[in-house]
């Protein structure tokens, strides 16, 4: 009995010295000041046209002038909670602002895949710019995010899905032959959610007329069917009496 017993102390010794040590290579990389992990990541950077600036602090605890071209800057704030690190789970509080855009959320990694909770925030249409202006169109709104919620597994499992988006309406230009037709987009309220097959967004207007509807498979499949009532809400003249009017699907992975 007094072996057993020597040899359960061994073994719990070995295994609270491991833990103390994995914690302390883990504090010693977290607490780094940054401005020491710069140069082995900025050559990386470099190539996807991306720069930091200003930043401040730790892995743990830190602030970033994050530069990306063509979309120009963002402040960047994050908050790493080293706790949840025993349960192998990485929760990051982020928060991402520029003149243009003020977003904040929490991002976890865990062994099962990548997750995000309560983002909201708004995000103006000049960060779109490099979208819209390759089709030489013009746009004008806000999108609004509340609640959003989404989870990722490793080998692009769907997960959860939930929050909603919304877009402030406003003015759009679209190219028609040598011209610009103007048009007035009215309010998009969109619904994300999940399911066994996979993702769906649902977008209404103010009087729960529905817009359009989007979806994701399991398997990898997109829809988007736009509703007649859009084009009608928009002042666009389409021939024809169906309530869509056009549905399209794509193989997205």
């Amino acid at each position: 009995m007094r072996w057993n017993c020597l040899e359960f102390m061994k073994l719990v010794n070995i295994k609270w010295v491991s833990l103390l040590l994995i914690s302390y290579a883990l504090a010693l990389v977290v607490l780094t000041p940054l401005q020491r992990l710069l140069p082995l990541v900025t050559p990386s950077l470099a190539k996807l046209g991306v720069t930091l600036e200003e930043t401040e602090g730790s892995l743990w605890r830190g602030q970033s002038l994050v530069r990306w071209q063509p979309y120009g800057y963002a402040k960047v704030e994050w908050d790493i909670e080293l706790l949840s690190l025993l349960l192998l789970e990485l929760p990051v509080q982020i928060s991402l602002s520029n003149p243009q855009m003020a977003v904040t959320g929490r991002l976890t990694l865990e062994p099962l895949g990548l997750g995000l909770a309560n983002l909201n925030g708004y995000v103006d249409d000049g960060l779109l710019a490099p979208i819209y202006t390759a089709y030489n169109a013009t746009l004008s709104g806000r999108l609004q995010l509340d609640g959003v919620t989404a989870t990722v597994g490793w080998g692009q499992k769907l997960g959860d899905l939930g929050g909603t988006v919304t877009w402030s309406g406003g003015p759009v230009g679209i190219p028609v032959g040598r011209e610009i037709q103007s048009y007035q987009v009215p309010t998009l309220s969109g619904q994300l959610a999940a399911s066994e097959a996979g993702w769906a967004l649902m977008v209404q207007g103010e009087r729960q007329q529905d817009y359009m509807q989007m979806s994701l498979t399991v398997a990898g499949e997109g829809e988007l069917s736009v509703k007649r009532a859009l084009a009608d809400d928009m002042g666009i003249q389409v021939p024809g009496n169906g309530s869509s009017l056009f549905d399209i699907s794509q193989k997205v992975f």
